[in-house]
């Protein structure tokens, strides 16, 4: 089965009618997503004073969620070594 031309144009209309011309007005819409955490620049600053923190106390204290609390630990390089924040650093083997 095929669709004219004439189908299409008239689910557009039927559409237009139902909801509207604002949805068609993108730069308007609210946008969905994962929302904007800005409080994660505060993380590495509250490892530095304690190194035993939890990352759930962490995560408590700045009212966002754990798993945040890791993955930004672990993209500024601290992982969690015998209940102590270490920070990472890169080791490069030179064989000369």
């Amino acid at each position: 089965m095929a669709v004219s031309e004439g189908n299409v144009q008239g689910l557009q209309e039927k559409k237009m009618k139902k909801y509207g011309e604002s949805i068609f007005d993108v730069k308007a819409a609210p946008r969905t997503g994962r929302p904007v955490v800005e409080n994660v620049d505060k993380i590495p600053e509250i490892i530095e004073v304690d190194r035993n923190v939890s990352n759930h106390s962490i995560a408590q204290e700045l009212k966002i969620d754990h798993k945040t609390v890791l993955s930004h630990l672990s993209k500024v390089g601290f992982k969690k070594k015998l209940d102590v924040w270490v920070h990472q650093t890169s080791r490069c083997c030179d064989t000369n």
